[in-house]
């Protein structure tokens, strides 16, 4: 057997620990047959690992063990034990974190958004009945949803796949298309020996959904003859021959936009809908 022995020299007194302090530091001197390396003492499985309980005090976990080499076949293994602020009150730790429910929490998200119209739904124009360039913007407001849980793995390739979509199906209260996966954070935690994850999810609602809007405009227009476009002598769509200074309306096919006409936004989806299904979040309600 590689490890021939191993020896507890020292140790801090746990009860004074408990009392005066965080940390308990324990040291073992580990023996072996032949020459090693510190790494393969360290995770052998012969002196405690991180996330085991300290046997003299259950509410203290091992958050960190460093091995010396001290001669060829001789080291020195320094085991930390800290506090664990995850177990439940009462000491010991015993509850299944899995079995703890997720934490919701609501809140919002302030941003700017381009409008064409007044909470009236009169349109915003000058005295001269011409749109403003660039448009005005109004202030929304986006509701967020949090759910904060404890898994036994963390899956990266959820994260890959399902942050930045949106919901393809109804989510609770909120429809199809409107809720955005911001991320999804995970921190891995220890109680009683036994690694899991604490996996926050973050979720942004919008009620007229993520389509990206953009008004319709531009530096040149096509040319129109009684309403159809007009060609040169290869068959292309002319434009307007002169420049502009400023972006001028555009109707649905490119011509310049009518006197009081409604001005046209455009769409496009930007963010992949996906079956958030398999996450088996909990739901708004």
């Amino acid at each position: 057997m590689p490890i021939v022995d191993v020896i507890k020299t020292w140790s801090d007194d746990a009860a004074s620990a408990q009392e005066q302090g965080r940390e308990i530091t324990v040291g073992y001197t580990v023996k072996v047959d032949r020459e090693h390396t510190a790494e393969y003492v360290r995770v052998s499985g012969q002196i405690p690992q991180r996330g085991d309980t300290h046997p003299e005090s259950s509410g203290h976990i091992c958050s960190d063990v460093t091995v010396t080499r001290k001669s060829p076949r001789l080291f020195e293994a320094i085991c930390r034990y800290m506090i664990d602020d995850s177990a439940p009150a009462g000491g010991g730790g015993a509850a299944d974190p899995l079995m703890e429910p997720p934490v919701i929490t609501w809140g919002h998200i302030e941003s700017r958004e381009a409008v064409s119209r007044d909470i009236f739904d009169e349109p915003i124009m000058n005295t001269c009945r011409e749109r403003f360039e660039p448009s005005p913007t109004a202030p929304i407001t986006d509701d967020t949803y949090s759910v904060a849980r404890n898994e036994a793995t963390y899956k990266s390739r959820n994260k890959a796949f399902y942050k930045n979509t949106i919901n393809g199906n109804a989510f609770g209260t909120f429809a199809a298309l409107t809720a955005w996966m911001v991320s999804i954070d995970a921190t891995q935690q220890w109680r009683n020996g036994k690694s899991y994850f604490r996996v926050v999810y973050t979720i942004q609602h919008r009620a007229d959904g993520w389509k990206l809007r953009l008004l319709n405009q531009g530096f040149r227009y096509y040319l129109n003859l009684h309403g159809d476009f007009l060609f040169d002598e290869n068959g292309n769509k002319q434009f307007a021959a002169w420049w502009l200074t400023q972006p001028v309306l555009l109707d649905k096919d490119g011509f310049r936009l009518g006197e009081n006409a409604e001005p046209i936004w455009l769409e496009w989806d930007l963010i992949r809908p996906a079956d958030w299904g398999v996450l088996k979040l909990p739901k708004p309600t």
